[in-house]
């Protein structure tokens, strides 16, 4: 084979140069197109960039004009609340929306009015009224009697805190005495008695009261558990439950104790939205606590919004009235709020709205990732030094609307691309396929003559040593004409799978099934291979079970597949051989099984090993003639009778082929 290796190698670097000039030949011109293609798209993403850039800042700047009229829109709002007790205003703004906190000094001395931070006073000293009944209620335990003695307190006293107290002692012994009913009456009344407290105290006391009323109703299961604590609800939110000089702090440590208690409540109470404006207005009383330790808004310009140090953001602007300064406090989620309110028309663009302080401290962002500016405008008169700025929601945003303008440039590019891929791609395949034709030809060639050159050889010098009469046995005579037989034989055997091969591949190879029975096609094989499988250095075992039933095939050519599964298995094994044939049935289909423990197979090979004209590489193998066709004659056969064929290999441990015939 070595003759033919310089011209194939030549050919094949032929081969490749005709390749590579095609590929110069269509990628060329490609690269120059896609180049000018380039420079289009990119001056057309150019110029719509500067038109959208001019379009979105003059409907940026009409909105923000918009903007300042909701802004004057709200501050009118808030100013129209800002009436009474500034403790009455808070609730009255956070209901509305309008303020999360509210600060309040008087404009000539600067003097904080709200809130104001109460001095803890000292507990009132009631034991004197009190030591009677409390000698019966905790020394003696007789509840009967603290609760009339309550009562006495609490008819003859004319101080509303000690008749409060009096009567939250008889709903105290009440309870004790596990008079529930009562002491949720007694409970009700008393509340609807004293709606307005007068005392910091009573407001206190009547808290108390109306939590311990509530923890009762939730013992004993009441119906009316949800109504009351609506009420509670309400109670919080109403101005009047507390009195004007109650302390700021004291008012919200109030309210903690009673959303602590609701927090508590167990998993199954799902009352958390009840006091959702509850929650905002302690929120917005403990931000003006904080606020009013940093003296913000004293000199504020009027009407205009600024940030507040620290975290998290909370911003705040004043409004000045003939005696009064009032600061509105804004947390973060209602400036986002207003901005989602005032610029909606942007907030579901292709844009991403950036709202930025004097200090550039991003206040609001639509989005996480910051991209590059499209627009930088000044936010409003009403935030001084605040910018707006509008950036691309995504890195495709030019590309995206300059596509559309330049969609012809692309679609005719890509036509004339395609066109150029097509054809360098049609020369590619047809050259390929040329060259693929010519090797296969030319190894085709060379395999033939040297299988057919082999045995000719070898029966010629056999012939000739017979004429010339080189031999002094006449058993050698016999020997001689034996290995002609079997060179002859060889030859015919090469030929029957040139002319099966060739009838193959024209489609013109038809099979007879009929019925057959499975002993005479299995012992004609064997019978074949008889010559080799008697050798002295090959153990050859036949499991061939009776009364097999008969299969549909066409015996002449399931003979012929066994024939080249049993010279494979001799041709590749190496002495002492050892092959055997099984033949047995399972199910609706007859097995037949050539099993050797020759040089076996890679897990490659046994993927290619069907395919024409492969063998095994031959530096595992040597002296084995053939041309790399049985195999795939028996895949042609095999399938056509609609079986099946398996194979398994081991390197080194042998291989098993396993052929499945359909019954007949």
């Amino acid at each position: 084979m070595r003759k033919y290796g310089k011209p194939i190698e030549g050919k094949v670097r032929h081969f490749q140069w005709a390749v590579l000039l095609l590929v110069i030949a269509v990628l060329l011109p490609t690269v120059c197109l896609l180049w000018l293609m380039g420079h289009a798209v990119e001056n057309e993403r150019l110029a719509i960039r500067q038109k959208l850039v001019d379009s979105y800042r003059l409907v940026l700047s009409d909105q923000l004009r918009s903007t300042d009229q909701e802004w004057i829109e709200r501050i009118r709002q808030t100013e129209i609340l800002l009436s009474g007790p500034p403790p009455h205003m808070l609730p009255v703004l956070v209901e509305n929306g309008l303020a999360d906190g509210l600060l309040v000094y008087d404009r000539e001395s600067n003097e904080l009015l709200y809130p104001v931070v109460g001095e803890k006073a000292a507990a009132p000293d009631w034991s004197e009224t009190f030591r009677t009944a409390s000698q019966l209620e905790f020394l003696r335990a007789d509840l009967e009697g603290a609760i009339a003695a309550y009562t006495r307190i609490a008819a003859r006293q004319d101080d509303s805190e000690i008749q409060l107290r009096a009567a939250a002692s008889v709903i105290r012994c009440l309870k004790k005495a596990n008079r529930f009913d009562e002491a949720v009456a007694a409970s009700k009344v008393l509340l609807e008695k004293n709606e307005e407290p007068q005392s910091v105290e009573s407001a206190r006391l009547l808290f108390n009261i109306r939590l311990g009323l509530l923890q009762l109703m939730q013992q004993t299961g009441s119906p009316d558990f949800e109504e009351e604590l609506r009420a509670l609800a309400a109670q919080m939110m109403n101005p009047l439950s507390f009195p004007v000089e109650m302390p700021a702090d004291v008012r919200g440590a109030v309210k903690q104790q009673m959303l602590s208690w609701v927090d508590a409540l167990p998993e199954s109470f799902e009352y958390a939205s009840i006091f959702q404006q509850a929650r905002a207005l302690l929120a917005a009383e403990q931000r003006s606590l904080d606020a009013s330790e940093q003296q913000v808004g004293l000199f504020q310009s009027p009407k205009k919004i600024s940030r507040l140090p620290g975290e998290p953001p909370v911003f705040s602007y004043s409004l000045h009235a003939e005696q009064t300064t009032y600061v509105i406090l804004l947390s973060q989620e209602k400036m986002t709020a207003f901005f989602e309110g005032a610029l909606g028309d942007f907030f579901s663009s292709d844009v991403c709205v950036r709202i930025q302080d004097p200090e550039r401290r991003l206040i609001y962002s639509t989005q996480a990732v910051e991209r590059a500016e499209l627009v930088r405008l000044p936010l409003s008169e009403y935030f001084m030094g605040w910018t707006i700025t509008l950036c691309p929601s995504d890195d495709g945003f030019f590309n995206d609307a300059a596509s559309k303008q330049a969609v012809l440039y692309i679609w005719t590019g890509t036509l004339v691309i395609l066109l150029f891929l097509a054809a360098g791609a049609a020369a590619v395949i047809l050259v390929s396929r040329q060259a693929k034709l010519n090797r296969m030809k030319n190894d085709f060639i060379a395999t033939v003559s040297h299988e057919l050159k082999t045995p000719l050889a070898s029966m010629r010098v056999l012939m000739d040593t017979l004429f010339e009469g080189h031999y002094e046995l006449p058993e050698q005579v016999e020997e001689y004409l034996k290995m002609i037989s079997q060179d002859n034989m060889r030859l015919s055997r090469l030929i029957d799978g040139f002319l099966t091969f060739s009838r193959m591949e024209r489609n013109k190879c038809a099979f007879t099934l009929t019925g057959e029975t499975v002993e005479p096609i299995v012992q004609a094989a064997v019978d074949a291979m008889r010559t080799k499988l008697d050798q002295n250095d090959c153990t050859f075992t036949l499991q061939l079970p009776g009364s097999l039933p008969l299969i549909l095939a066409d015996g002449d050519a399931l003979a012929l597949t066994l024939i080249n599964l049993l010279e494979n298995a001799y041709k590749y094994s190496e002495p002492p051989r050892s092959i055997g044939l099984t033949v047995m049935q399972d199910g609706q289909e007859m097995v037949f099984k050539v099993t050797d423990h020759g040089i076996g197979m890679t897990p490659r090979a046994v993927r290619r090993i069907f395919d024409k004209f492969y063998q095994v590489d031959q530096r595992l193998v040597r002296n084995v003639d053939g041309c790399g066709l049985g195999l795939s004659i028996v895949k042609y056969i095999v399938d056509a009778h609609s079986g099946s064929i398996h194979v398994d290999s081991r390197l080194n441990e042998g291989s098993t082929f396993v052929v499945r015939i359909p019954l007949a």
